[in-house]
C-alpha cells in the first residue's frame, strides 16, 4: 500500500460502484473506523472513492488518521482538501492494474473519535521536557 498526500483533482466522468461501512461506536463514547470503497473496471484510468468530510461530520467527530488501499490496483493515493485549519475532506484515487485483473477496488480508511473526547482548550498542556 502506498500513501501520499496530493492536491485534490477531479476526473470528469467515472462509472463506479460505491460501498461504505460506518463504524457505530456503542453509545458514541468510543473511537471507530469508517471505510468508503469504490470499484471500477481495471481498464478505467482511475477509481475514486467518495469524499469524506462535511459540516455534520466535523461537528460530531475529529479525524485522527486516514489512509488508502487498493485491491487489483497498483497505486493508492490519499487526496486531502482543507476547509479550515482543522477540518479536511479526504478521498482516495487508485490507478494501475495487476495483469488479468478485471476490477479495481479503492478503499478510504478513516479513524475518528467523537468530538466530546477531544481535549478542551482549557486543559493544561505540559511542555515537552517538563
Amino acid at each position: 500500500m502506498l500513501l501520499f498526500i496530493a492536491t485534490v483533482f477531479f476526473v470528469a466522468s467515472q462509472h463506479c460502484a460505491v460501498t461504505g461501512s460506518h463504524a457505530s461506536p456503542q453509545a458514541r463514547n468510543e473511537c471507530g473506523i469508517v471505510t468508503l470503497s469504490a470499484s471500477s473496471p481495471a481498464s478505467h484510468y482511475g477509481t475514486l472513492t467518495p469524499l469524506y468530510g462535511n459540516e455534520t461530520i466535523w461537528a460530531e467527530y475529529v479525524t485522527t488518521g486516514a489512509s488508502c488501499s487498493t485491491e487489483g490496483g497498483t497505486f493508492a493515493n490519499l487526496e486531502t482538501a482543507f476547509w479550515t485549519h482543522t477540518d479536511a475532506k479526504y478521498r482516495c484515487k487508485c490507478m494501475g492494474a495487476w495483469e488479468y485483473t478485471q476490477t479495481r477496488t479503492c478503499t478510504l480508511h478513516i479513524w475518528r473519535c467523537p468530538i466530546h473526547l477531544r481535549a478542551s482548550t482549557t486543559d493544561h498542556v505540559m511542555p515537552l521536557g517538563a
